[in-house]
C-alpha cells in the first residue's frame, strides 16, 4: 500500500482540479494513469532518483505532466509530492 503525505494530498487534488478545469475527461484519464502507475510493482523500483538532488532519498516517476516524488520509510512507500513537470521559479502554472 502506498500513503500520501498531507502535502502530497493536496498537491494531487490541486492537480486534478486544474486538469479538471480544462478538460474533465483528461483529469479522470490523469487519475486512471496515476493509479495504474502507483499499482504497477515496478513503479518503485522503476523510480529514478531526483536530478536536481540525487543524494536525496527520494525517487521521481511522470503521470501525465506530473512528476510524482516517492519515498521508502520503514518499507512503506509514500507520495511526498506531485508537481507539474517542467516547472521553474519564473514559469506560471499551466493553463489551458
Amino acid at each position: 500500500m502506498i500513503r500520501f503525505t498531507p502535502t502530497a494530498q493536496v498537491q494531487l487534488r490541486a492537480a486534478i482540479d486544474r486538469i479538471a478545469a480544462c478538460d474533465s475527461a483528461e483529469a479522470e484519464a490523469f487519475v486512471r494513469a496515476f493509479n495504474d502507475r502507483l499499482r504497477t510493482p515496478n513503479t518503485m523500483t522503476g523510480a529514478k532518483p531526483l536530478v536536481e538532488f540525487p543524494q536525496l532519498p527520494a525517487r521521481e516517476t511522470v503521470v501525465g505532466s506530473y512528476r510524482v516524488f516517492l519515498r521508502e520509510v520503514s518499507s512503506q512507500w509514500w507520495v511526498i509530492g506531485v508537481w507539474p513537470e517542467n516547472r521553474t521559479s519564473d514559469e506560471g502554472e499551466r493553463r489551458c
